[in-house]
């Protein structure tokens, strides 16, 4: 379908309004239906354009933007982790820390071994033990810490606070 394809050279020219008008389009054209070969290329194509959208917005420090795009991605594909990764890190970058720890999660129980999220989840549970360790939450500051290490062992983004009392 030539709506697909010119959406596909929209998304390689970073025109993503336009790649989603023609992906969108496409969809329609085949009424929805969901064992169409056309409709399902047409979704995977737009649910790539909004991936991309976000990871530009996220460049752009536009977190809120990014989070609502990967928000439709992640309406219309829940088994792929690189869209919870990439809405946990605008969470992130948002200090909006629980959000991004539930993204993590969910990133990591679709794959268990990826270190690479194990270390951003090791980051936030540091970040809340920091944050706790400034309230003078020592109890619950020291259970964050062990955390970030048992999700990480050798992060050295794991910070060591000693007393300067």
């Amino acid at each position: 379908m030539k709506q697909i394809t010119r959406g596909a050279l929209h998304r390689k020219l970073n025109d993503f309004n336009a790649a989603i008008d023609d992906f969108l389009l496409a969809l329609d054209k085949c009424d929805h239906n969901e064992e169409d070969k056309v409709y399902l290329n047409a979704q995977r194509q737009l649910l790539l354009t909004y991936n991309d959208f976000a990871v530009e917005c996220f460049s752009k420090g536009f977190y809120e933007e990014a989070i609502i795009l990967l928000n439709k991605a992640i309406k219309g594909e829940k088994t792929e982790k690189s869209l919870y990764v990439n809405r946990g890190d605008c969470f992130f970058k948002q200090n909006e820390l629980t959000f991004a720890l539930q993204d993590y999660h969910q990133a990591l129980e679709l794959d268990s071994i990826d270190k690479a999220i194990k270390t951003r989840i090791s980051v936030i549970h540091n970040e809340f033990g920091v944050n706790l360790y400034q309230e003078k939450n020592y109890p619950d500051a020291e259970a964050k810490f062990t955390l970030a290490l048992q999700y990480n062992p050798t992060n050295r983004t794991v910070l060591y606070i000693t007393s300067q009392d």
